[in-house]
Order: structure tokens, then sequence, then C-alpha cells
């Protein structure tokens, strides 16, 4: 299903469509929270907030990973991590790149896994404890989880 809106929609609607979409996700209405951020995605892609693109791709990195759906959310973790380098965040360039590696583990791809964690390790000293602990326990878990393949 494809979402159009009209030709100039009110500057503030993609950013009320994405914490409507994250509240209705988290109270369960997981299908009408994704066309909520699908909308908000095609708004914000024509405007220059960043930081609400990079949320949102963040939120749809982790609905396609819930869903098991791998290789869209490797698409949105890329975009992710293309976001969060244009916002020069190293603690979000983190998270991505330890995204990006969970998607690559699932899909089989041991090289590209191993790439992008040992890049969201390489910022490590750049981050809060919280993303730091985050980011190893993502690790700790691949490790438990994927023996075979690492």
């Amino acid at each position: 299903m494809r979402w159009r809106c009209c030709p100039s929609p009110a500057p503030h609607l993609p950013n009320a469509l994405y914490y409507k979409a994250v509240v209705l996700y988290e109270l369960g209405k997981k299908e009408e929270a994704t066309l909520l951020l699908k909308q908000a995605e095609e708004l914000a892609e024509q405007g220059n907030d960043e930081l609400l693109k990079n949320k949102i791709y963040q939120n749809l990195d982790r609905v396609n990973d819930e869903a098991e759906n791998y290789l869209l959310g490797l698409k949105y973790a890329s975009k992710f991590l293309n976001s969060s380098i244009i916002l020069k965040d190293a603690e979000l360039t983190a998270m991505a790149y330890d995204h990006m590696s969970h998607f690559y583990l699932h899909l089989n791809m041991i090289d590209s896994a191993n790439h992008t964690r040992k890049l969201a390790l390489s910022k490590l000293d750049l981050v809060s404890d919280e993303c730091k602990s985050y980011i190893l326990a993502n690790l700790a878990f691949s490790f438990s989880e994927h023996t075979d393949k690492m």
C-alpha cells in the first residue's frame, strides 16, 4: 500500500506521524504504526530534518528486525548509518554499525557482520556508558546465539 499526501503538508506533520507511530507500535498496533512510519519517512525525506529522518530509519530497522525481514532491516540500518554520519553523531553511528552487524549475521554475511561489528566497537571511546553497554550486550548476545557463525 502506497500513501500519498497533499502537495504541501503542514511542516510538523512528519514529526506528528513519527511520534504517533511510536506510541501505536508500543501499544501493539504494529501494522498501523508501520504505515504511519512509512508516511513519516516519505514526508521527512522531502525536508531537511536529518534527526527526524534518523529516528524514522532507526525505528523502521527495528520494525523489520521484529518482523524477521532482515534484508529490508539492513536497508534501513544502512539509511540509519548514513544519516548518523551526516549528523556527525558518534553514538548513533556506533549503534547503526551495531544494527547492520546484526542484520548481516542473520543474512549469513559473516564477514560483513564482523566488519561492521568492529566498526561499532571502534567507536566505544566516543560514546556514553549506556551506549557502550548496549553495543557490548549485543556483541555478547551475538556470540551466544551464533557461535557456529562467528
